[in-house]
């Protein structure tokens, strides 16, 4: 004869199971706190950093969230209306933060998610995932909530009077580029969707959007892009081709219509951008900060 277990007997189950995992959470935490201490360091200064890791840090710790803790929210939950940066360049950027040659700039913090950290017998492995783990700053008070002001405070006042550290007049030019290309690819991605295409974007596609920024502003290689995206689904529409080759097609209308404004002179107009594609945390504060472009849609790089 089976046994019938009555809703007490299931509660009970239920939270025998849950203190089960609030105990395994517990020790977890603690292992983290073993593995992962907060460690004392010299206070970064805006001359100890290139120009991409005062603007990266600066974007990072200004997150209202860090004030309290001194820990950064994983990038991989910032939200789509302001991304930390880029999402085609983010883990490119977290591990050149990370992996800094000249000296370490921020540690994963002991109190992330412990889903963030790779684990072996309930013991962490010291590894973790980058876009999932928050990060402390690097300082020498004991509390990192008491670094980021002191980081934020010398970063603007360099950002807004100067000087710039010599390195950075040698960097911009490539943030800039490496930026707007950025924009500029995922607004291509955004309008070929709207016309059910899709492409990979590779090293000609950045060439070409390259080419075009090295011109126009990056509110008129919008305007191409527009064009050129519609254009690509006329193609389709007219048959003979399928999506990809429609998709495709697109780069080559892109550096088509640079070249002839250029040839021509044209006056080209100058897009804004769109609401539902904002800047990047990283990208605000570069050119606003950084460059102080209060509309960077409408200049060419200098």
């Amino acid at each position: 004869m089976g046994t019938y277990c009555a809703r007490p007997c299931r509660v009970l189950a239920e939270q025998t199971r849950q203190e089960a995992a609030r105990e395994r959470q517990e020790r977890r935490q603690q292992a983290l706190r073993e593995a992962f201490p907060i460690q004392t360091d010299l206070e970064l200064q805006a001359e100890d950093l290139t120009l991409f890791q005062a603007v990266a840090l600066h974007a990072l710790f200004s997150d209202p969230a860090v004030e309290n803790t001194g820990r950064t929210t994983p990038t991989a939950l910032w939200p789509k209306e302001r991304r930390w940066a880029p999402e085609t360049l983010r883990d490119d950027y977290e591990r050149r933060l990370l992996r800094a040659e000249s000296r370490t700039l921020i540690r994963p913090h002991r109190d992330s998610d412990a889903d963030a950290f790779l684990w072996e017998d309930d013991q962490p492995t010291g590894s973790f995932y980058l876009g999932r783990a928050g990060y402390y700053l690097v300082g020498a008070e004991t509390d990192p909530a008491a670094r980021v002001p002191r980081l934020l405070t010398g970063l603007n006042r360099v950002f807004h009077e100067g000087p710039w550290p010599d390195a950075w007049l040698r960097q911009w030019r490539e943030l800039w580029e490496e930026l707007a290309i950025a924009q500029a690819g995922a607004y291509l991605d955004m309008k070929l969707r709207e016309h059910h295409l899709e492409m990979r974007q590779g090293d000609g596609t950045r060439t070409a959007l390259a080419d075009a920024l090295a011109t126009f502003s990056l509110g008129q290689v919008f305007n191409f892009i527009y064009r050129a995206a519609k254009d690509s689904a006329a193609y389709y529409q007219r048959g003979g081709v399928n999506t990809a080759q429609a998709a495709n097609s697109t780069i080559g209308r892109i550096s088509a219509s640079a070249d002839r404004a250029r040839a021509n002179g044209w006056d080209v107009k100058s897009f804004g951008m769109p609401w539902n594609l904002p800047f990047s945390a990283i990208a605000e504060t570069f050119f606003s900060k950084v460059m102080w472009q209060a509309d960077m849609m409408q200049v060419a790089l200098p």
